[in-house]
């Protein structure tokens, strides 16, 4: 049963990723060719650690919150040892109450703060 009246939408970058999925979408994850609040719930799992730098994994999560009513995240803690081997992962990715913080993999700088990301079950 769909979870939304759009039902359940696989999105990926590269085609042979979402080969024999039922809805799958090749799509890049900050041009989402879904009208605005077309679902319910979004999950971005392990996706905005692989995003080239900052402003296009803010672009994308301000994407995602235009296409869903709600967006999950999941992405790796600092803490597990994959996450720094994956060379593949260029962003650290952590949340501080509603508020979700990127920073550039390798530099020192403080972490750009995403104020208008608003987590789920925040005020506001």
């Amino acid at each position: 049963m769909p979870a939304h009246k759009s039902g359940d939408v696989n999105i990926d970058i590269i085609p042979g990723a979402i080969v024999g999925q039922p809805n799958g979408v090749v799509a890049d994850v900050v041009h989402l060719p879904f009208p605005d609040k077309t679902f319910g719930a979004a999950f971005a799992s392990h996706l905005l650690e692989h995003l080239p730098d900052q402003a296009k994994a803010e672009a994308a999560l301000v994407e995602l919150e235009r296409v869903a009513e709600t967006v999950f995240l999941s992405y790796p803690s600092r803490q597990s040892i994959p996450a720094w081997m994956i060379r593949d992962h260029r962003l650290w990715v952590w949340q501080k109450g509603d508020v979700v913080y990127l920073q550039q993999r390798g530099r020192t700088e403080k972490p750009h703060k995403l104020e208008q990301y608003r987590l789920v079950g925040s005020e506001g």
